[in-house]
């Protein structure tokens, strides 16, 4: 009876060690995965800043008559106008279309992320009385 005692005991420590090896092996991969959670929610945050930006200038640009705004400077045709809110960098771009009549806007927002450049476009065309 001596030898199933302690052939019993041995294999209970070989059992608490797998179980602490599969207990760090999923709390590694429930840390991975919660990293890139972090990582992607982030990065999606960023980029919805981005589109606020982009739509609210515009819409600042679009709220009075472009006459108004081409006679103040707040657009030039074939003139970039830059601005920056926070991490993000701004430059709007307008020319105008082949009809005279039309304003052709694009709003480009870029941040640094990561260490690359990301970047995003937002364009309208506008009618100029």
């Amino acid at each position: 009876m001596l030898v199933s005692d302690k052939g019993k005991k041995g294999y209970a420590l070989v059992d608490v060690l797998m179980a602490l090896f599969l207990f760090s092996l999923g709390f590694s991969v429930l840390y991975s995965l919660t990293e890139t959670a972090v990582s992607e929610n982030q990065q999606a945050a960023n980029l919805t800043q981005a589109v606020s930006i982009a739509q609210q200038t515009m819409d600042r640009l679009a709220v009075r008559p472009w006459s108004e705004n081409l006679a103040e400077g707040k657009c030039i045709p074939a003139e970039p106008f830059t601005g920056c809110e926070g991490l993000f960098d701004w430059t709007l771009y307008t020319e105008w279309d082949e009809n005279p009549e039309l304003l052709n806007i694009e709003m480009k927002v870029e941040w640094l992320e990561k260490g690359d450049i990301r970047s995003y476009h937002l364009g309208s065309v506008y009618y100029v009385d």
